[in-house]
């Protein structure tokens, strides 16, 4: 009698911890299911950091895939853009692309040529394939020079993505008089007056991985606004400052009479620094606040209002 009472105990505690394992999952809205994606593109081997919640029924999702900057990852970026403590229950997955020895062949991108290009249509092809993507909801976004990348993939292959963005990164300047878009493309696009790294008014950058030259930040938003027949200076622009005698703040530009999105921000004062919640050097989490400015955020609201 006694083995079986314990026998019973045993197996209580066991029932007990799985429904407090699956209370949990169901409870906390940071249970996420981490993994990662390989595929091999043009004989060599790439990956990707995939973020998902763990789904209780299969189903295709909406994506978010986010481009690191020069000599970084997809587990980098990830941590200094923080997309993760956003999704919730949005069923939102997360993937983080890593380009090979952490750069982005951007100039061969520019060209509409070169292995990043096809690995970025295997990845979107892969997610579709694999149950994880709706095929017309795969949204693509960029750091630094991951946030080239993307404008060049935008005006090579805009139909390959239903929307874009770039963060504190302008399109190649090869691409000057070559992005026709044969359709309304959706951009965000946020950038920083003071940034020396990627040149807010265009030139060289001080990207080793991309020397660049760059176009401005307006010459890189004009042919999406011509796409989008967007109405030319009319937008709603909105200055806050960071504070009272503060240099910084930002300034908001939602172009109106667009067929699809097309969005500006602009740090005014900043630097190659990603606005909001970011991962410091130093290992810990810091905040470069503008206003409440969070660019994780933006790209995030930015890619849901996309149909």
């Amino acid at each position: 009698m006694a083995l079986v009472n314990s026998i019973q105990k045993v197996y209580a505690f066991i029932v007990f911890l799985l429904l407090f394992a699956a209370a949990s999952l169901l409870i906390s809205p940071d249970a996420l299911a981490r993994g990662g994606l390989t595929l091999r593109v043009d004989g060599q081997l790439r990956s990707a950091v995939v973020v998902e919640r763990e789904p209780l029924k299969r189903q295709r999702r909406r994506v978010i895939i986010v481009l690191h900057g020069s000599h970084s990852s997809g587990a980098r970026i990830r941590q200094r853009l923080a997309l993760d403590r956003l999704i919730g229950y949005s069923g939102v997955v997360l993937v983080f692309p890593n380009a090979i020895n952490g750069r982005w062949n951007v100039a061969g991108a520019a060209l509409g040529k070169g292995t990043d290009l096809h690995f970025l249509l295997a990845l979107r092809n892969s997610l579709v394939r694999r149950g994880i993507a709706q095929a017309h909801h795969i949204f693509l976004a960029g750091v630094s020079t991951g946030g080239s990348m993307a404008l060049a993939v935008a005006c090579r292959s805009p139909s390959m993505f239903v929307g874009y963005s770039a963060v504190l990164g302008n399109m190649p300047a090869a691409l000057k008089g070559q992005c026709k878009l044969p359709r309304p493309t959706p951009l965000l696009l946020i950038n920083a007056t003071g940034d020396q790294m990627m040149p807010f008014d265009g030139g060289p950058t001080k990207k080793l991985d991309y020397p660049g030259p760059v176009l401005s930040a307006a010459a890189t938003l004009q042919p999406f606004m011509l796409a989008a027949h967007c109405k030319e200076h009319a937008g709603k622009k909105l200055v806050v400052p960071l504070a009272p005698k503060s240099r910084l703040g930002v300034r908001i530009d939602r172009h109106i009479g667009c067929r699809v999105p097309v969005e500006d921000v602009t740090v005014v004062g900043g630097g190659h620094v990603i606005p909001g919640r970011h991962f410091s050097p130093n290992g810990r989490f810091s905040r470069h606040r503008l206003a409440g400015v969070d660019a994780a955020r933006l790209i995030f609201g930015f890619s849901q209002q996309l149909r």
